[in-house]
């Protein structure tokens, strides 16, 4: 796409008309309304930039617009987590909640639970479900989504001790507000290197599946297991931090590998809510195997 220089581009909303510029460097001017589909014309017949719903793309440029969906995510991921923290309260206190978490048939429901879980989030992220403004369908998936976890977070916690699980919040507490900090008021952007964060992702869990093989199958010496254990545990720990703080960045914006949409609330929530809870749940796990 090659660029000219073409008259100024006229504010749809100081004269209610939209200049587009011609193929030929004459501007044409229609008028704008925000139902409307614009087309952008650049340089050659061919290459036209289509842009849906004007009025939104504009708005959700300006920082103030942004600052408030981040506020309003950041909002959500809080509710989750409070939740989440109250269902792990409800583990422990009641006896009936906690036995059934522990026999056959929790641990069967907590897998159902995160395979559930995950076939949200690729209808969500994949296939756009629940896109948009607040309605009665991704409302009701964003709650889905929360107990889905709640549930299956519930169903490892309850097998901790209460001063690990303390340590644990804490520790994610303080990292996680330092990756706000940084996105916040730095100018790290690694919403470039998706797909080395993909392929880390991808390899890291074959290595824990083998290893899980080997264990079983007696390969692996039983004094060498906790230490494998231990270093799996933490590399997960430290992935789940980077996909935290890829989240961030797009929710904050302006990053050059893309960023959140306004419409993107449902996905931007509980893909934070998702890789928090289990940082969480790796530390907790991390706790146990240094002892």
């Amino acid at each position: 796409m090659t660029t000219a220089n073409y008259p100024e581009y006229q504010d749809p909303y100081a004269s209610g008309n939209v200049t587009v510029p011609s193929t030929h460097g004459y501007p044409t001017q229609g008028h704008a309304t925000s139902q409307q589909q614009y087309i952008l014309v650049v340089d050659a017949p061919e290459e036209q930039i289509i842009i849906e719903d004007l009025d939104e793309m504009t708005g959700f440029r300006h920082k103030p617009t942004r600052m408030s969906f981040v506020r309003k995510v950041l909002g959500l991921v809080a509710f989750q987590l409070i939740a989440c923290t109250g269902f792990m309260a409800l583990a422990f206190l009641n006896g009936d909640l906690k036995s059934f978490l522990m026999s056959t048939a929790g641990m069967s429901l907590s897998i159902v639970c995160l395979l559930a879980w995950m076939g949200l989030f690729i209808a969500v992220g994949c296939c756009k479900v629940g896109r948009g403004k607040p309605n009665g369908l991704n409302v009701s998936l964003f709650i889905i989504s929360t107990a889905l976890l709640s549930i299956y977070s519930a169903s490892i916690v309850i097998y901790f001790e209460i001063p690990d699980i303390m340590i644990a919040a804490a520790t994610t507490v303080g990292v996680v507000t330092l990756l706000v900090l940084i996105t916040m008021l730095t100018k790290i952007d690694i919403t470039g290197y998706m797909i080395y964060i993909l392929g880390a992702c991808l390899a890291l869990f074959l290595f824990a599946f083998i290893s899980s093989l080997l264990f079983g199958l007696g390969v692996i010496p039983y004094e060498k297991r906790l230490l494998l254990q231990t270093i799996i545990t933490g590399l997960f720990a430290v992935l789940f931090a980077i996909m935290i703080l890829y989240d961030l960045k797009l929710i904050v914006g302006g990053g050059r590998g893309g960023q959140y949409g306004e419409q993107d609330w449902l996905i931007a929530s509980i893909s934070l809510f998702y890789d928090i809870l289990m940082f969480f749940l790796q530390i907790l796990q991390l706790g146990e195997l240094s002892r």
